[in-house]
């Protein structure tokens, strides 16, 4: 059994649980949105997740923004379905900055689920339903440190609630959960990576493969570059165990200006290998095509008091692979190898939004056909946050607005510069990126077919 850390949320989410609850006798869950530190569990959202229509009643919320939140619950806990939880999971992670993990799951009712056994399976049967769907893709989902998840219950009767952690046999222990009524303080940290320091990823099936089997082998390829690199806190290497806090002061005390800039940057660096002598090397290998990455990844978390820079650097790296895997999979279905017309495929952008409760930055992603008011009602549903039209921020990633890039010689065999011959007889992939003139990354997509 996993000894869990105490738990610490913000006084302000018991009054959401009390405006999130179905006062009428029903059951609201949904998911737990923190931080987990080395020392404590930091929780900073409360999320419902969405009952579909036909199997819920619908919430009465109070008016936030100029109107109230559309919610729905069930009569009883073994009304859920284990699916919506799965799906809802997917949707949350997307949107959580590096470092911010779904730490479990709570349940407002009027009875304490953890008195039933049946309520208790009911609970173990959607962890173990999460716990499998998210095995499916480490670089979207990772996984907290600390081999347990939490589960809350908020007694919508009196008021009262309770915490236990599960671990991955399944077995419950207690959990220390308070409120505090004093804010959490939190280090914003910036970051870039560019994916234009990959070589193409050559496609050597005579019969070509799905597209997604070609992105999921190059996705883990960057992942190991990523977790490869070495990286500078405002510029300067830092040791692991030196904290933001203490870089903050001296920082600020070296400052020549008044000007105080609460921001972190982090700049990453790839380690190179020496150049070989490519002469006594030379392969000769037929290809049927190639897959660039190319662009930047812009990137914004946001870390505990005490975060270390070894906790930092973790975040942004997650951040970056987070970002990534989430558009290649909200995109991937609608490659097509087979297509024999020249394609422009967009992937979508990132926007970001903060969340006025807790102060931190949430993200969404836009594809080109879509419009803010989309985002906002996505945000909406899956997040449970009303945001104005006005507080996203849009500029963050600036729409691909280039041209597809020239076709690729697919008569003559020539060899490239890492002293490979190459030959592209079927199809060229290209994920293109370009830098918007204010932040980071838009990542384009172009399938060109040669016929």
């Amino acid at each position: 059994m996993v000894k869990s850390l105490p738990v610490y949320a913000d006084e302000k989410l018991l009054a959401h649980l009390t405006n999130i609850s179905c006062v009428e006798g029903g059951v609201t869950s949904g998911l737990i949105v923190g931080q987990r530190t080395p020392k404590k569990d930091i929780v900073v959202h409360l999320t419902v997740t969405p009952v579909p229509e036909e199997n819920g009643r619908p919430i009465k919320t109070e008016v936030t923004n100029g109107k109230p939140l559309e919610l729905r619950c069930v009569s009883e806990i073994l009304e859920l379905d284990d699916t919506w939880f799965t799906f809802h999971t997917e949707n949350v992670s997307r949107m959580l900055p590096g470092g911010m993990w779904i730490l479990g799951l709570y349940f407002s009712s009027p009875e304490n689920i953890f008195n039933n056994e049946k309520t208790l399976n009911k609970v173990r049967s959607i962890m173990s339903f999460i716990n499998k769907s998210t095995a499916r893709n480490e670089c979207l989902f990772g996984d907290p440190p600390g081999n347990y998840k939490l589960v809350f219950h908020y007694n919508s009767k009196s008021k009262q609630f309770a915490c236990k952690s599960i671990d991955s046999s399944m077995a419950f222990a207690n959990a220390d959960w308070k409120f505090q009524n004093s804010q959490f303080v939190w280090h914003k940290v910036e970051s870039s990576y560019s994916l234009n320091r990959f070589e193409p990823y050559e496609i050597v099936d005579e019969t070509p493969k799905p597209v997604i089997v070609y992105l999921k082998d190059k996705l883990q390829k960057i992942r190991k570059e990523i977790d490869a690199t070495i990286c500078t806190v405002n510029g300067v290497f830092r040791k692991n165990t030196d904290t933001l806090q203490d870089i903050k002061m001296l920082t600020d005390q070296q400052r020549k200006t008044k000007e105080k800039d609460d921001s972190f940057k982090v700049f990453m660096y790839s380690l190179t290998e020496p150049p070989e002598d490519m002469a006594s090397k030379v392969v000769v290998q037929m290809t049927y095509g190639e897959m660039v990455f190319d662009g930047i990844i812009g990137s914004q978390v946001f870390l505990h008091e005490n975060a270390t820079v070894d906790e930092t650097v973790l975040a942004v790296k997650q951040d970056i692979l987070r970002s990534l895997a989430s558009r290649l999979e909200m995109h991937w279905d609608s490659f097509d190898l087979t297509d024999e017309n020249n394609k422009v495929h967009e992937p979508p952008r990132r926007i970001l939004f903060k969340d006025k409760r807790s102060g931190l930055t949430f993200s969404d992603y836009i594809y080109k056909n879509e419009t803010i008011n989309d985002i906002a009602s996505n945000l909406q549903l899956h997040l449970g946050i009303l945001v104005p039209i006005s507080d996203l921020i849009d500029c963050f990633e600036r729409p691909y607005t280039g041209k597809l890039k020239p076709k690729m010689d697919t008569g003559e065999q020539k060899a490239n510069h890492l002293g490979t011959d190459k030959k592209s007889d079927n199809t060229n992939l290209i994920l293109y990126g370009i830098m918007g003139a204010a932040v980071v990354l838009v990542i384009s997509l172009f399938l060109h077919l040669f016929t």
